[in-house]
């Protein structure tokens, strides 16, 4: 006897996944289950089913309240589900999702122009840095988060008892930094290279690192009205590099990163970066990110300040080339 189709709804969607769910028939399982998500694989794509109110992926759906309660519960890793013209459908569980009616969700942030935009993101990291070394202090296993000293200094010695995952990162981050402030494409990918796949889980530290880098310096280049022709090559190098060294999952943020594609609380940081002088939503914004995952947080906020660094750089640079071009 075949139980009732139950008809749920999604609340909103990324606009990057419309054409992966608006097409014919895709076949595909159920890769993944947390307590507020699950990843759905199609061929090589994912698609990221969120719980009610929890902070949407690149990739991802944000269920109702309804559909929260009862698909993600019901869900095991290995069902098989298909898409088409906007409808998920679970046959083992008599259950689809539909996306019409749902809000769509852009994962590319708007950054919105201000003055002196350059000197509210130096102020910005200057803010965050202690923010983020307590956050490293209090746990030192945790993650690559203190490697933001580097964007503070980049020649600051690596912090006493440090992790081993840390110690393995910081010489190589370094030289990441240096080659990106000196535009060496073949020099930054091959420091990259090294921090690809670094760390445990499903999402290491080091791709979580590239992956705030990559997206921080491709939306940020271009609201600081700077070429970003070189951070473009860099994400490209990257994501070609990480292929075949790093988990699925990981690959896809990656991928996402180098369109200017991110999460929800990731893009509302970059937005609060350059926006104005306000500690307190600045704060909140990086604590929204500091809140994802076990690590992933922190070594994001780490890859953004290492990126914003960067780019002060250049554009102090180029602002010296421009001073002397109009002399």
């Amino acid at each position: 006897m075949h139980l009732p189709m139950r008809i749920l709804h999604a609340r909103s969607y990324s606009t990057a996944i419309h054409p992966l769910i608006a097409g014919p028939l895709l076949q595909g399982t159920v890769q993944s289950i947390f307590s507020r998500a699950a990843n759905l694989q199609f061929d090589r794509r994912l698609v990221t089913l969120h719980a009610h109110l929890t902070p949407c992926a690149p990739n991802g759906i944000t269920l109702s309240v309804e559909a929260t309660n009862s698909l993600l519960l019901d869900l095991q890793a290995g069902m098989s589900v298909t898409i088409e013209h906007e409808t998920l459908s679970f046959p083992a569980i008599s259950a689809c999702l539909s996306l019409q009616g749902s809000q769509p969700w852009n994962p590319r942030p708007v950054i919105s122009y201000a003055a002196d935009m350059a000197g509210l993101l130096e102020r910005s990291l200057a803010f965050l840095l202690p923010l983020l070394m307590n956050t490293g202090q209090s746990d030192p296993s945790a993650g690559l988060a203190q490697l933001a000293l580097l964007a503070d200094c980049p020649a600051s010695s690596m912090p006493p008892h440090a992790s081993p995952l840390l110690q393995k990162a910081w010489s190589s981050s370094r030289q990441l930094i240096q080659a990106i402030g000196q535009q060496q494409i073949t020099r930054a990918a091959r420091a990259a290279e090294t921090l690809i796949g670094l760390g445990p889980g499903l999402t290491p530290s080091g791709d979580d690192l590239l992956t705030g880098l990559i997206a921080t310096t491709i939306l940020l280049s271009e609201a600081l009205a700077l070429p970003g022709d070189f951070y473009r090559q860099f994400g490209s190098a990257v994501l070609a590099l990480a292929k075949d060294k790093t988990t699925h999952l990981s690959l896809h943020w990656i991928e996402y990163a180098t369109r200017g594609a991110v999460s929800e609380p990731l893009g509302r940081l970059l937005q609060a970066l350059v926006v104005s002088d306000q500690p307190q939503q600045l704060e909140a914004r990086a604590n929204e990110v500091l809140s994802t995952g076990a690590t992933s947080g922190g070594d994001l906020l780490a890859g953004v300040m290492l990126g914003s660094h960067c780019l002060l750089t250049q554009h102090k640079r180029e602002g010296y080339t421009h001073g002397l071009h109009s002399q």
